[in-house]
């Protein structure tokens, strides 16, 4: 995979844009804030770690690779970028998808599978609006 160039990241910027408010709506679907998102983000030390990392674009990807606690993180590290406070994760023009602390992923589950769906649709619910490690 090659890595985005400055044509590419200004792309994202403008797609992002575009795609806030749907991430907006596609949240509320799964029953969890963007502000309580935003709060647990930032009680989990390793969403910080990478949050702080990301505040830092030119050199962002490789302090992710090189950090052994993002490990995790490290075949991703080009796919994070952070909008309106919260780390986003997305590729190829595809819509941005909101990165979920881990003490979220349970209630994000649960809600996820109160819609009473097959773990495939369910599953394919969740790749539009929402990522954690190991999810894709």
């Amino acid at each position: 995979m090659n890595n985005p160039d400055e044509t590419d990241r200004c792309l994202t910027k403008e797609l992002t844009a575009l795609n806030i408010t749907s991430i907006h709506r596609n949240i509320d679907s799964i029953a969890v804030t963007v502000n309580e998102i935003k709060l647990e983000g930032m009680k989990d030390d390793l969403y910080k770690s990478l949050f702080e990392i990301l505040s830092n674009p030119p050199t962002a990807t490789d302090n992710i690779k090189v950090n052994s606690s993002l490990k995790e993180f490290h075949s991703v590290s080009d796919r994070l970028c952070i909008r309106d406070g919260i780390i986003m994760y997305g590729f190829e023009g595809n819509p941005l998808r909101i990165l979920i602390p881990k003490t979220l992923k349970k209630k994000i589950i649960e809600n996820l599978h109160s819609a009473n769906q097959d773990s495939t649709s369910m599953l394919s619910r969740a790749k539009q609006s929402v990522y954690w490690p190991g999810m894709d």
